[in-house]
């Protein structure tokens, strides 16, 4: 689970198919924004455009209206960089837990595995 804004959504980074989810609207965010500012079009036509695409990231990856949970005001970029970088923050939570637990569960391991000195 995840949550955002004290909002559980049931996505997990360490799922392969919730990572790919993820993974394929991130490249389609990214070209989405990319395309709205090569269009050269005034400021507003390029932050709602933005807007847009920060709404389809969301409801691809956190499901079905995840973004009107998650942004009160659609038009508004602030809100909507706001959620991004939330979601970005509990990505980076999320991946040093799972190093964390990967680390100790290594170290005890290796102490119960390393090879014995041998006395001489």
């Amino acid at each position: 689970m995840m949550t955002l804004n004290g909002i559980e959504f049931d996505f997990d980074f360490t799922d392969a198919d919730d990572l790919e989810r993820f993974e394929n609207a991130y490249d389609a965010l990214q070209k989405a924004q990319e395309n709205a500012e090569a269009q050269n079009e005034k400021a507003s036509v390029i932050v709602r455009s933005q807007c847009l695409a920060v709404k389809a990231f969301f409801d691809e990856v956190l499901g079905e209206d995840a973004y009107a949970q998650l942004v009160q005001k659609p038009s508004s970029m602030e809100q909507n960089n706001d959620a991004i970088f939330d979601f970005v923050e509990a990505y980076t939570k999320a991946m040093q837990d799972v190093n964390a637990k990967t680390k100790k569960r290594l170290e005890s391991f290796t102490k119960f595995t390393a090879p014995k000195r041998r006395r001489t």
